[in-house]
């Protein structure tokens, strides 16, 4: 697989696997990396190993010999180190507190989180005087052979498909980058082989452009102004990047001409530097591309545990124009609200609001997604009008309760909720209208399928119930209770009933208590009765 930063893929859902991170850019790991050493394996392991100390680059190490961890995660990928090879290290002393592994816990359960020799082996370094750890699985560890190093100034994580360059020329880069002394001379270096670069090796000219944007070169000069016209998609990204060192008339006018690329990714690198002029420059730039630009952007695949993604032209320019608080952009963002994309979604709408814009603006497009019933997009629609309290959408927000299918799977029962429904807002509206529909609600039939949607609904009506203390709901829930439930010992634990529990306090009659007592006959544990007489007791006080 090609690294994350081109590889190109649709928007996907959370990852659901066990461990996920995001690796840092080169400009942290540059700055915060206590050591950057090359060392060699001397003690191999998939989760530790002993590195002899060759040449440090960064920091101080008082010992010839050190141990590492966090260079593999306990669920994948996972390196094993072998005696002989050669690395650059960027690490952590073990005693840092400000930078913490996944395997740290302080939890005596930690142990069953991770697979015990990952556990015990980060635990193992982190108790060595000589003992460090790595950023992350896939960030901090380059692989050395003979004289070349594996490595991507793109991004700080390692592929296997990366090609291996001239370990001196990293580390001049790395003495140019820590040694002002040493800049100016290896820049011009750099400069001087660029032009025969760019048209023999696309990759590498890309690397001298990172070397020279991370070292903080600041003038255009015409190897970098003829770049802008490269075929290669990795060449323009960079430029991008370095031309943000500049900040000049031309290199404006050269990041405009970017902001128009073919590549989203490109567009969107072309407005993350422009986003440094004024607002009242790249405003107009900006709201005018908007509609040309491309959704093309950088994201990791479904199974890939690393989280680092690079949005493209579309969404930057949306964030941007949010940013800069530009309100003639308002017209033009709205619509953009009309999409089945969580990512696009939140974007815009996070931007309108960093505008400001009148409650009734939002009406139009919430009502598209009520009527509409996006998926995946309801839940937020709910919590921008309560985040931004439109109370004027309270009626789009009641129309769809009612008339939606209570019978979906997975149930929507949060629109009626006291943290993001209509629960939100506290009003006798409210109050009234959460009354009638759960009558409604207790004459739904029963579904005929494993997953009960009517105990979800029922449930959520009760918890905003009991939060909101709106009396007089008991008699309804006993009657669900009687009619849809058998009372039996397993059901004094179901969330129908625990909710009901919880409610009591806030409101109950003596009916109520005649129930409880009836329950208390049933073959009860010591724990549910405990639990049951304590219920009662709260009622009695």
């Amino acid at each position: 697989m090609r690294s994350i930063l081109f590889s190109i893929s649709c928007f996907v859902s959370t990852l659901a696997i066990a461990d996920t991170w995001s690796d840092p850019d080169w400009k942290r790991m540059l700055n915060e990396s206590h050591v950057i050493t090359i060392a060699r394996v001397v003690e191999g392991g998939d989760f530790k190993a002993k590195f002899k100390i060759l040449e440090i680059l960064k920091g101080q190490i008082s010992t010839k010999e050190i141990w590492v961890t966090g260079f593999s995660n306990k669920y994948g990928p996972i390196d094993n180190m072998r005696i002989g090879q050669k690395y650059c290290l960027f690490l952590f002393k073990s005693d840092s507190s400000k930078y913490n592994s996944p395997y740290r816990s302080s939890s005596n359960n930690a142990g069953k989180k991770t697979t015990k020799r990952a556990y015990e082996s980060f635990n193992f370094v982190m108790s060595q005087p000589n003992g460090y750890y790595t950023w992350t699985p896939t960030a901090g560890t380059y692989r050395i052979r003979g004289n070349r190093i594996k490595y991507d100034l793109l991004q700080t994580s390692e592929f296997a498909d990366y090609d291996f360059s001239p370990l001196n020329l990293f580390r001049d880069f790395l003495n140019a980058y820590f040694n002002l002394e040493k800049r100016q001379d290896f820049q011009q270096g750099i400069i001087r082989n660029l032009p025969a670069l760019s048209q023999q090796d696309s990759q590498k000219a890309a690397q001298s452009l990172m070397m020279l944007y991370l070292t903080g070169y600041s003038q255009l000069i015409e190897p970098l102004i003829s770049l802008a016209d490269s075929g290669h998609e990795m060449n323009r990204f960079a430029l991008c990047k370095q031309l943000g060192n500049i900040k000049s008339q031309e290199s404006r006018e050269l990041l405009e001409k970017l902001l128009l690329d073919v590549s989203g990714i490109v567009q969107g690198e072309a407005v993350r530097q422009l986003s440094k002029y004024e607002p009242e420059i790249v405003g107009p730039l900006f709201l005018s591309a908007l509609n040309s630009a491309s959704s093309q952007g950088a994201y990791p695949s479904l199974m890939n545990p690393v989280r680092n993604s690079l949005d493209g032209g579309q969404l930057e320019l949306i964030r941007a124009l949010g940013n800069i608080q530009y309100q003639e952009a308002t017209e033009a963002l709205l619509p953009l609200l009309r999409t089945k994309h969580s990512h696009i979604f939140g974007t815009v709408a996070n931007s309108l609001i960093k505008i400001g814009i009148e409650n009734e603006a939002w009406l139009p497009e919430l009502e598209w997604h009520f009527n509409n019933d996006t998926a995946g997009q309801i839940l937020r629609v709910c919590r921008l009008i309560t985040k931004q309290e439109i109370k004027e959408a309270k009626p789009l927000l009641m129309e769809y309760i009612t008339s939606h299918d209570k019978t979906i799977h997975p149930d929507k029962a949060y629109t009626i909720s006291w943290w993001g429904g209509l629960g939100y807002f506290d009003d006798e509206e409210t109050r009234q209208f959460l009354k009638d529909e759960f009558a409604r609600v207790l004459n739904m039939p029963k579904p005929d399928t494993f997953i009960d949607n009517k105990d979800d609904w029922v449930v959520a009506f009760i918890n905003t119930f009991e939060r909101l203390k709106i009396e007089g709901m008991t008699g309804g829930i006993r009657t669900y209770l009687a009619s849809d439930y058998d009372l039996q010992t397993e059901k004094v634990n179901s969330p129908v009933m625990n909710a009901y529990f919880k409610y009591l306090v806030v409101s109950s009659t003596q009916d109520d208590l005649d129930y409880l007592n009836e329950v208390r006959k049933l073959n009860l544990s010591d724990r549910e009765l405990a639990k049951l007489d304590e219920v009662i007791a709260a009622i009695q006080q």
